[in-house]
């Protein structure tokens, strides 16, 4: 496994760029209705995000193996950001 360090640096990453990109279009967006997708999608990402790196910082299971702990906690992100580009992507074609 690599640094708990590095982990969160990967997760601060990958939540910035998709927050980031979701105010951009945010920005550009005329209607009211993708706006309020986009700000459901920014709440939930920021909360996501947090929730993310409070279970780095503090594992539920100590004794566990935390090399497929900390795994499953970056495929968690990855998945959300995945899903959630995805959604955004949608909105941007609109």
């Amino acid at each position: 496994m690599a640094k708990k360090r590095h982990l969160k640096q990967d997760v601060n990453f990958l939540f910035d760029e998709l927050i980031s990109d979701a105010l951009l279009i945010y920005d550009v967006k005329d209607d009211e209705e993708s706006k309020k997708t986009l700000e459901k999608i920014i709440t939930e990402s920021s909360q996501k995000h947090q929730s993310i790196i409070d279970r780095i910082n503090h594992p539920e299971n100590k004794e566990a193996a935390l090399k497929k702990y900390y795994a499953d906690l970056a495929n968690e992100a990855i998945e959300h950001f995945d899903e959630t580009y995805t959604k955004i992507s949608d909105l941007k074609k609109k």
